[in-house]
């Protein structure tokens, strides 16, 4: 009876171990200046703390989705053919919290930039 009640025991604090969350997300949306989705566009997420980079695709209707963030402050870069690059510095994602980016991206070469500094 003791081990089936060690065994139920360790079987609940296991369980509430994988249910915390250490982890937030970002998603988004990627337009041009008329509200086209950008469809494609490059999304680079990068922690400042560690330069660690994740990259994803806009989808064809222009979303995003960055599951997964470890807790910190980051900067996104998006990037797609014809429009100017777009830079949001000072992203925080927090403990459970899902951040969202609308990006509006401008005509122009990639080379150019278009950095904000987010809230």
């Amino acid at each position: 009876m003791k081990s089936a009640f060690s065994l139920l025991t360790l079987v609940l604090l296991v369980g509430t171990v994988f249910g915390q969350v250490s982890t937030g997300s970002l998603v988004g949306t990627v337009v041009d200046q008329n509200g086209g989705s950008v469809a494609g566009a490059t999304v680079e997420v990068t922690d400042n703390a560690t330069s660690k980079v994740r990259t994803v695709q806009a989808t064809t209707d222009g979303t995003f989705t960055v599951p997964q963030l470890d807790v910190g402050t980051y900067t996104v870069k998006v990037t797609a053919q014809g429009f100017k690059a777009f830079t949001a510095t000072e992203l925080k994602i927090d403990v459970g919290k899902q951040y969202s980016l609308a990006v509006t991206l401008e005509p122009g070469g990639v080379n150019e930039n278009v950095t904000v500094v987010a809230c």
